[in-house]
């Protein structure tokens, strides 16, 4: 049996927890009402592999830590930093062979997607806070964490447009893009979108950085609502079909592309992008 506990400020300071700035304010019932509304309402695409979560749609990265002692003389807060470092290895090493896995499936060479795994394992395990803990009745604990999906799955030579977003003299006159695909398709960190002739008309070259690490290429999601795109694309996206190919990237009519991005380039650099996927990937 178990009992779940929200991490207040107070709580997180008793084991120098990291916190949410929410947390740390003494909002946590704002936190949890935000979190609810958005599970409530959103159509999510996950990926689960044993502890870890990961959200295509929310940018997020969910996974616990736990610990246990046979010392029931031990602090409590002590058993409490042993769950948190736990998921912090946790997170090194199982990041470290999802990214590996995501990139291979890319074809990257596999050792350069074993190094760059290496490396997004420990970058993730740097910038993870706590969400939630659990106390059961044989005195073990689990701590409930979140990452950034963009940082676990950032690629290292990935090449970025150089310059910042910025805002255009006018408004574009779409808020976001959304590329609707034909056919079900696994979610990539990074796509190229290419013409009839194979030419590319959309690759990681034209997103800024920041936005790549905010929300890689675009957000994904699996047959949603107009409504549940509005926090990736606003309220006036535009929507264009894309076709999906067997090397993972899309094909697009350049007509419509060039019409929807006559004005509307700033979309681009700044990754204001939805995949929408007609149903879920065979075998997901």
């Amino acid at each position: 049996m178990a009992a779940t506990i929200y991490g207040s400020a107070k709580d997180m300071k008793l084991t120098n927890l990291p916190l949410k700035p929410c947390q740390t304010l003494g909002l946590v019932g704002a936190c949890l009402l935000t979190s609810l509304n958005v599970s409530v309402y959103a159509k999510p695409f996950m990926e689960k592999s044993g502890r870890f979560e990961w959200n295509w749609s929310t940018m997020k990265l969910r996974f616990y830590g736990e610990s246990s002692t046979p010392d029931s003389n031990e602090p409590f807060a002590n058993i409490r930093q042993k769950a948190w470092q736990e998921g912090l290895l946790s997170a090194k090493s199982g990041v470290a062979e999802f990214h590996k896995n995501h990139l291979l499936g890319l074809g990257v060479d596999p050792v350069l997607a074993d190094q760059s795994g290496q490396v997004a394992g420990n970058r993730t395990s740097t910038a993870t806070w706590s969400l939630r803990s659990e106390y059961f009745s044989d005195g073990s604990v689990r701590i409930h964490m979140e990452s950034s999906l963009p940082r676990a799955l950032h690629k290292q030579d990935l090449i970025f447009s150089n310059q910042k977003p910025e805002s255009p003299p006018e408004p574009p006159p779409f808020t976001g893009l959304v590329l609707r695909s034909t056919k079900a398709v696994s979610p990539r960190a990074y796509y190229k979108l290419v013409d009839e002739s194979g030419e590319v008309l959309f690759s990681a070259k034209d997103v800024s950085k920041e936005s790549y690490e905010k929300n890689l290429m675009g957000r994904w999601f699996i047959q949603p609502e107009r409504y549940e795109l509005t926090r990736a694309v606003g309220s006036r996206p535009v929507s264009l079909e894309v076709t999906p190919l067997k090397n993972g990237d899309f094909r697009i009519q350049r007509s419509a592309w060039e019409k929807a991005m006559k004005e509307s380039r700033s979309l681009l650099q700044e990754a204001r992008v939805a995949i929408a996927i007609p149903g879920t990937p065979s075998g997901g």
